[in-house]
């Protein structure tokens, strides 16, 4: 990797993250629903995001959908030491990818929704970071939450995905090319539905400034609830075993 000069690429990366937090049909409430986030104190055994779907009055659309959605949480005590903790972000917008499959933000079919905060180690400028973030959403019902999870096993819908994430790697006019491929990954865990989907991409700007960046989501589904993570680390050495997947399988399961 170049590390002398490669801003250009590392606002590349910040803009996928985005893109793809929205998507994985875990951003969207119902078409009603409108978001509030209130984050505390940052320390390791105070980061806590909480994320409420509310009506135009301001009450939660379904109470006890919610709940089961913001219990299935992360704080960055859970991270092993270094990690940091920065509010999470959501949105009432429809899914980018909704072009690929319109089961991935089907809005109508979602009772509840939750973000995590967004963890960070190391840093993206320095060459060595790591993202991660994670989406929950409670669904009217098993099948609804089926269909959502579905089209991330569809070998069309994986290929429109890179490409749009492709596309968001080189959004906001900047020059970059990206190598590297999204294909399904493996993953077993003691839940439902269980979906990998990863890809080491090689972003190049024009100033000839690399990035490589290795990437991955991981969605798990537990009857009607199902959870999506997304990870990003340009740090070659960084462990995926080391995240705290198996407390969000759980909590999916306890939900």
């Amino acid at each position: 990797m170049t590390r002398t000069s490669h801003r250009t690429v590392i606002g590349a990366v910040a803009l996928s993250l985005a893109f793809f937090a929205a998507a994985c049909g875990t951003s969207s409430g119902s078409d009603s629903a409108k978001k509030e986030t209130t984050t505390t104190a940052k320390a390791a055994d105070e980061s806590t995001t909480t994320t409420t779907a509310a009506d135009d009055d301001g009450e939660a659309t379904d109470p006890d959908a919610q709940a089961r959605a913001d219990s299935v949480d992360l704080t960055v005590s859970d991270f092993p030491d270094g990690w940091e903790a920065t509010p999470g972000s959501d949105s009432d917008e429809e899914s980018p990818l909704n072009d690929c499959d319109p089961r991935l933000g089907d809005r109508s079919v979602q009772l509840a929704r939750h973000s995590t905060d967004e963890f960070s180690v190391g840093s993206m400028d320095a060459g060595d970071g790591t993202q991660v973030t994670a989406r929950t959403v409670v669904f009217e019902d098993e099948t609804a939450a089926e269909d959502a999870v579905a089209p991330f096993t569809e070998p069309d819908v994986i290929s429109c995905i890179d490409d749009a994430l492709k596309s968001a790697f080189s959004a906001g006019g900047q020059d970059v090319t990206v190598e590297g491929t999204l294909g399904l990954g493996d993953a077993t865990f003691d839940v439902d539905d269980t979906v990998a989907l990863s890809a080491s991409y090689t972003l190049t700007a024009g100033d000839g400034s690399t990035l490589d960046l290795n990437f991955g989501v991981l969605v798990l589904r537990v009857g009607d609830i199902a959870t999506n993570v997304v990870v990003q680390s340009v740090d070659p050495d960084f462990d995926v075993t080391t995240l705290p997947i198996d407390t969000l399988v759980e909590q999916l399961n306890a939900a």
